[in-house]
């Protein structure tokens, strides 16, 4: 019997009960030959009970290895169709062929393959890809390239593929996933995110999940991971990583680095915040989205930045000038500086820069000089200002707050507030 009530996947425990007849000849079954069966039911859903208890029997002693065997079983009420799972060896029946009748002639024709649904072992389906006649069978998935251990130790995942009855277009895809106590399922309809090229890497596309990469790969896989899961990065030595693959479009990822050994770098494929290179520390995490044609950084955990103890009233500073060379030391723990300059200002230095992976932000209160305006070039790196090219206002007195954002590479971003006069 078949429950839809809560969910397609339900089933109770009720399994045909089978019976098997044999003849001598029409056939390609072996004489003297003991064969295995077993049956299932399947629902309009495709889902498929448990298989039957296994039946056997003997063919005859005919000659001429010309045997057949007939199957048959009982009804199971809300079934639409059966898989028939035998052959030769008790305990491992695979699957022959699926019917919509309570019978079967078993010729020899069909070489059984793949496993019933409480079955072990493994498959991998893009060596014997399902056709729409088969596709309420379920199968072990063999992840990444046929890599049978990509899924943790004690896991094991079957798939159940439904074509079109072409054979050749993906309609859905139910994915089992169990360990010792829990079972997943996940459903996908319609899916674009499944390679269907036979011996193809398989893209995943599921909520969650996490892997961990040692492989030391500029290009580690993200197979196994779904939106929102978790890789973590833990080379064993130094290692750039310029991009992810095995991904999809949209698909958010988080990062998590056991040690130092890896940097990610900036580039066409990896877009970073600040546009620089990352070395993340131990326990640092940085989340990237795909789109397109590259990763964008979406956000990272930043370790505690440390300078040396300062007097905490002492949250302002004055810009540093010599020679026209405007310098900021936030060593000094300031937050906010004041630059009234009574020259031109050519150039900036900012002499201590931020923790590996980190940026600083502060604030400069610019006031123009009272009797003759002064020029003054931007403090902040080409090309990372907001809005337009900074430059100082002529207005005689008037005040611009500068907002700075200092990374650890001595890149600095500039956001200009409106002039005060």
């Amino acid at each position: 019997m078949f429950n839809r009530n809560n969910s397609p996947f339900q089933t109770t425990n009720t399994v045909p009960t089978i019976s098997l007849s044999t003849a001598t000849s029409g056939g390609h079954l072996a004489d003297s030959t003991h064969f295995y069966y077993q049956v299932s039911g399947i629902n309009g859903w495709g889902t498929e009970t448990a298989p039957s208890a296994e039946v056997t029997l003997m063919t005859g002693a005919g000659g001429g290895n010309l045997n057949t065997i007939t199957i048959t079983w009982s009804a199971v009420p809300g079934a639409v169709g059966y898989n028939v799972y035998g052959r030769a060896t008790s305990g491992a029946e695979q699957f022959i062929a699926t019917t919509a009748g309570t019978s079967f002639l078993d010729d020899g024709t069909i070489s059984p393959s793949g496993l019933p649904s409480s079955g072990a072992g493994a498959k991998n389906i893009y060596n014997n890809p399902f056709t729409y006649a088969s596709a309420f069978h379920w199968t072990q998935l063999n992840f990444v390239n046929g890599v049978a251990d990509a899924m943790a130790t004690g896991m094991l995942t079957r798939v159940r593929r439904i074509f079109d009855p072409s054979g050749t277009n993906l309609l859905s895809e139910l994915r089992r996933t169990t360990s010792s106590d829990w079972v997943w399922e996940q459903w996908f309809e319609h899916s674009v995110a499944f390679n269907d090229t036979a011996g193809g890497p398989l893209k995943i596309s599921f909520t969650g999940g996490s892997d961990t990469t040692t492989s030391n790969l500029a290009s580690p896989s993200i197979a196994v991971i779904g939106q929102g899961g978790i890789l973590v990065v833990s080379n064993t030595s130094p290692t750039n990583i310029t991009g992810l693959s095995d991904y999809y479009d949209g698909q958010i990822v988080t990062l998590l680095f056991t040690n130092g050994n890896s940097t990610l770098v900036h580039s066409g494929t990896f877009q970073l915040a600040g546009a620089v290179n990352l070395s993340p520390t131990s326990g640092a995490t940085v989340t990237m989205m795909f789109h397109g044609a590259d990763w964008r950084e979406l956000g990272r955990s930043l370790p505690t930045i440390t300078y040396p103890v300062q007097d905490l009233a002492k949250t302002t500073a004055a810009v540093s000038v010599t020679s026209g060379a405007a310098s900021v030391d936030i060593s000094t723990g300031a937050t906010v500086w004041t630059l009234q300059p009574t020259t031109n200002i050519t150039s900036w230095s900012f002499p201590t820069l931020p923790d590996s992976g980190t940026y600083a932000e502060f604030t400069i209160i610019f006031q123009q000089n009272g009797t003759t305006a002064k020029t003054v070039v931007s403090p902040a790196t080409s090309g990372h200002t907001a809005g337009s090219a900074w430059s100082p206002s002529a207005v005689l007195g008037s005040y611009q707050s500068l907002g700075i954002r200092l990374w650890h590479s001595g890149t600095v971003e500039l956001f200009p507030s409106a002039v005060m006069v």
